[in-house]
């Protein structure tokens, strides 16, 4: 009898054990977290033009940067941003008229990634025109806490054709802030205060205290706007082309130092000097605005870096690239980074 009952405690104290360890978060030891972040004004490209030339695995994978990032070699988490996945038009505002393009490029996406890892789709929000995706890998979704999601809408009457989303997050005892979207168009100088604007209601949702900048990291993506302060005419003069000419990248590639002191990039660093905004180093030609299918500029428009990808600058905080993809469906280009994360 006495035997019968030490054997039941010993499966009792067996099962409790077992399941003890099942409840229990496997802790993940990450020293460096590898973050993708991708953005891309798609410019309303239809679903045949997505289904054709929209290639998931080079905008996740560019040939040029595969000795740092690949199916071999995989990001822990990815934080996509699209601007314009619809036309910016009262019916797509008022209806929301985008369910088969979000689903589109949420499956190329999704299925490119997971062929090689199991990821989690963490997020997928949209804003008419602005689709988030958020991906971590499966095993780092138990050491994700405090997760938030943020929605601003501005635009025509705030209806959000333009606005952002800012995703928030605990990770190993740092926080991390997303914020990604599409700020206000046009190249006046009020559509430049309105962008600052803008900039600062995004950082007092992101930064309530400065005292706790230490532990956090953001970023910002997407289509920001900010213009090349300089009048096509000028422009034209320095590559020596009449304005009835077009420009393409490489001769803007030549004057692209010239180029870099008219951007209004370099204003907002200094209005948000406080906050550590930085960027990397930029070696591409501007993103914006293209004739579409071709790599000439519109030579309606001063050509502008209106993509961007923002951070706070950390000594823990590394950019392994930083570059855009030779995509030409859209009036845009795609822009992509790679950061590398040191968490302890």
């Amino acid at each position: 009898m006495n035997l019968i009952i030490s054997l039941k405690i010993l499966i009792i104290l067996f099962l409790k054990t077992v399941l003890k360890s099942k409840s229990k978060k496997k802790n993940i030891n990450i020293p460096n977290l590898e973050l993708f972040i991708g953005t891309y004004n798609t410019s309303a490209i239809n679903l045949n033009e997505i289904l054709l030339s929209f290639n998931a695995e080079d905008f996740l994978f560019p040939k040029k940067f595969s000795k740092i990032i690949s199916s071999h070699n995989l990001p822990d988490i990815l934080c996509i941003s699209f601007e314009e996945i619809v036309e910016l038009n009262a019916g797509n505002i008022l209806l929301s008229s985008n369910d088969e393009i979000i689903k589109l490029y949420s499956s190329k996406i999704t299925s490119e990634l997971c062929k090689y890892h199991p990821y989690i789709l963490k997020l997928k929000k949209n804003l008419v025109g602005i689709l988030t995706l958020l991906f971590v890998k499966s095993e780092l979704n138990d050491e994700i806490t405090n997760f938030n999601v943020i929605e601003t809408k501005t635009g025509i009457l705030g209806l959000g054709n333009k606005g952002n989303y800012i995703v928030t997050f605990k990770l190993k005892g740092k926080h991390f802030s997303f914020i990604t979207g599409h700020l206000s168009a046009g190249d006046k100088d009020e559509n430049f205060d309105k962008r600052v604007e803008e900039l600062k209601e995004i950082f007092s949702n992101v930064i309530t205290d400065k005292k706790k900048l230490k532990n956090l990291f953001y970023f910002i993506a997407g289509d920001l706007n900010f213009r090349i302060d300089l009048p096509k005419e000028k422009l034209f003069e320095i590559c020596g082309q009449s304005d009835a000419q077009s420009i393409n990248e490489s001769q803007i590639m030549k004057i692209l130092e010239k180029l870099k002191k008219y951007d209004q990039m370099n204003k907002v660093k200094q209005i948000f000097e406080g906050f550590n905004l930085s960027e990397e180093s930029i070696k591409f030609a501007p993103t914006y605005k293209f004739t579409k299918g071709t790599s000439i500029y519109d030579n309606k428009r001063t050509p502008s870096w209106t993509d961007r990808i923002l951070f706070k600058q950390d000594n823990n905080l590394k950019c392994k690239f930083y570059d855009t993809i030779s995509l030409y469906i859209s009036d845009h280009k795609p822009l992509i980074s790679l950061f590398e994360i040191n968490l302890y």
